[in-house]
């Protein structure tokens, strides 16, 4: 759909194309001018199926968005009678009603005649859910309905079959879905490339790194830097460790972890408890259910994630590994370049932070990237529509502010900091609106049609 959107309206500008649902898409022009010369210029069909367009605003609820009429068109052919062998016409109809098969009118001479009718596509449209893509038979009403008659009756062989059955073919429409999603985002990587592929190699490349092992100390204090060698020091220690006596194997000198009060504390002596205290396992991050929001896009959240660790190569880290890089801000060209600098001590970056903070009311005076997820982790439960936009929002801005920068970097041109703000409002007002409206509160559903 994506290519025949553009084929059709090539000339008007279509900047991007966005799947909504299964035959729900959201088409976005580069002007205001060009969506209502479209919306002005009349039906539209693909495969003889007429494309339903409609002006999208805040207030849509896409979810609820029930079609319950079908466009109407006659060609010009029939209307001025220069087909003589039949007549082709489009009638507006409702989706669950019963389509006739002939048509009785009464010509010039008034005699009754009968007319066959041939369509050319039928809206198939179910009328339990009058949803359309499905049939009563396929309606997952009745799927459901079956399932919760075998809960009343678990030996049931009828419902069980039904139940397997239904099962079967869930599992297969799924694996269909799932196809053509992945053939689709092949698709639309060849065409467009991943902006990330850099950043996504450069971290695997780091942690296959760190799960090699080049070099190691043998029983006898001797280094070990060869294939050969490191081999050996593995063999020979598990040999010693294995083929002792139980009185020194492993269980007892993990014992020695624990003192006598926490022995006698557990039921039953177990290894895998003392080896979690050797470990010395790192806590959870406070900052993790911040940036792992699910309501955050993935590459907004690898990015923050990396920069809140001071894990991007920004200059002053290039430097340390002996790179030759400038070690200016590319985005205010008037201090070095850090991680703190960038997020969001730069003047670039703190205008467009303190712009995002008036606009949604996040009242904290640090612009350390820690200190205001901190301030938005402090809110309660209550607020749970406001931190989703205002973690949303930081993300965001913490992933543009790095793609600008790395544009700059690359001879690509410096954007206005007003663009990475409209972006990111943008992206708060679409992803809320989507995921969460229909759970919204008077109160969240005001506050959000506020912004």
């Amino acid at each position: 759909m994506d290519g025949f959107f553009r084929r059709i309206w090539k000339e008007y500008g279509v900047d991007k194309v966005i799947t909504i649902d299964r035959g729900t898409f959201l088409i976005r022009f580069n002007t205001m001018e060009h969506r209502d010369k479209i919306l002005s210029m009349g039906r539209v069909f693909f495969d003889y199926k007429p494309v339903v367009l409609k002006p999208w605003h805040i207030d849509m609820d896409l979810n609820k968005e029930n079609i319950q009429r079908i466009p109407i068109w006659v060609d010009a052919m029939t209307a001025n009678r220069d087909k003589l062998q039949y007549a082709r016409c489009m009638i507006e109809v409702m989706i669950d009603q019963a389509f006739p098969d002939i048509v009785r009118f009464k010509n010039e001479k008034n005699e009754i005649v009968n007319v066959d009718i041939n369509y050319e596509w039928k809206p198939e449209g179910c009328r339990k859910c009058r949803k359309l893509g499905h049939d009563e038979t396929q309606c997952y009403i009745k799927e459901k309905s079956s399932k919760e008659a075998l809960h009343k009756e678990p030996l049931n062989t009828d419902l069980m079959q039904k139940e397997r059955d239904a099962f079967s073919k869930y599992i297969q429409a799924h694996k269909n879905y799932m196809q053509y999603l992945r053939q689709k985002a092949e698709a639309s990587w060849i065409k467009e490339g991943d902006d990330n592929t850099a950043i996504f190699h450069s971290c695997i490349r780091k942690r296959i790194l760190q799960n090699n092992v080049y070099a190691i100390r043998d029983m006898g204090g001797v280094m070990q830097d060869t294939p050969e060698g490191i081999q050996g020091a593995f063999v020979d220690y598990y040999k010693e460790l294995l083929g002792k006596a139980k009185e020194g194997r492993t269980q007892e000198k993990l014992k020695g972890a624990c003192n006598q009060r926490e022995l006698n504390e557990m039921r039953k002596y177990k290894v895998s408890k003392v080896y979690s205290r050797l470990k010395n396992q790192s806590l959870p991050q406070p900052w993790a259910e911040n940036i792992w929001s699910r309501y955050n896009i993935p590459k907004y959240r690898l990015c923050t994630w990396l920069a809140i660790q001071n894990r991007l190569p920004t200059a002053d880290r290039l430097a340390k590994m002996g790179s030759t890089i400038d070690n200016i801000c590319p985005l205010c060209t008037n201090e070095e370049e850090n991680n703190n600098h960038i997020f969001f001590e730069c003047s670039y970056s703190k205008g467009i932070l303190e712009e995002l903070k008036q606009w949604l009311g996040i009242i904290v005076k640090s612009n350390q990237l820690q200190k205001i997820l901190r301030w938005i982790r402090r809110k309660g439960r209550s607020m749970r529509i406001q931190k989703a936009a205002w973690n949303l929002a930081i993300t965001a801005a913490v992933f543009l502010v790095w793609q600008i920068r790395n544009e700059i970097r690359h001879g690509k041109g410096k954007k206005d900091w007003q663009w990475t703000v409209e972006q990111t409002k943008y992206q708060v007002k679409t992803k809320i609106n989507m995921k969460e409206r229909s759970k919204m509160t008077e109160t969240q559903l005001l506050w959000i049609e506020g912004l």
